[in-house]
């Protein structure tokens, strides 16, 4: 009997451990899209150009766009661009380690990084998530963390 409880007890941490990332973020389907609120539904990011920094890169301005919100979120290197967040086509995300119920996401790489940015619904509004990947890293991911909160 204790062999039993042991058992479901390695079962029940090792569950919830590859349930669950370091970051908060919830590896979940694809939320029913009737029970978003309208105004997650429209959530989304829009990219503006930053112009040059002192080194002369190019930046771009992220911010959220929900309701009649405009947030600011970061700047970022390089030239962002929004990714194509389509059902059933999802490779592109998987690799990139984000969830399938992303409302919006997107990206941008310059010399050999990349800042990766994805909103999530959650109770009260959107959770947005960023993440960065650097050719020089050691070892694999994209380091998600959550970054702000917007209550809609």
């Amino acid at each position: 009997m204790k062999k039993i409880c042991s058992i479901f007890t390695v079962f029940v941490i090792v569950f919830t451990v590859f349930n669950h990332n370091v970051s908060g973020q919830t590896k979940a389907k694809p939320k029913n899209s009737s029970t978003l609120s309208k105004r997650q539904k429209n959530t989304k990011f829009v990219i503006e150009s930053g112009g040059e920094n002192k080194d002369g890169n190019p930046l771009s301005k992220i911010f959220v766009s929900a309701g009649n919100k405009k947030i600011f979120i970061m700047d970022v290197l390089g030239n962002a661009e929004k990714s194509s967040i389509q059902k059933n086509n999802f490779k592109d995300m998987e690799n990139k380690e984000i969830p399938k119920n992303a409302l919006s996401a997107c990206s941008s790489w310059w010399a050999g990084s990349g800042d990766y940015l994805h909103i999530l619904p959650s109770k009260k509004g959107v959770k947005v998530f960023h993440g960065w990947r650097s050719e020089q890293q050691e070892g694999t991911g994209y380091h998600w963390k959550m970054i702000k909160k917007i209550a809609l």
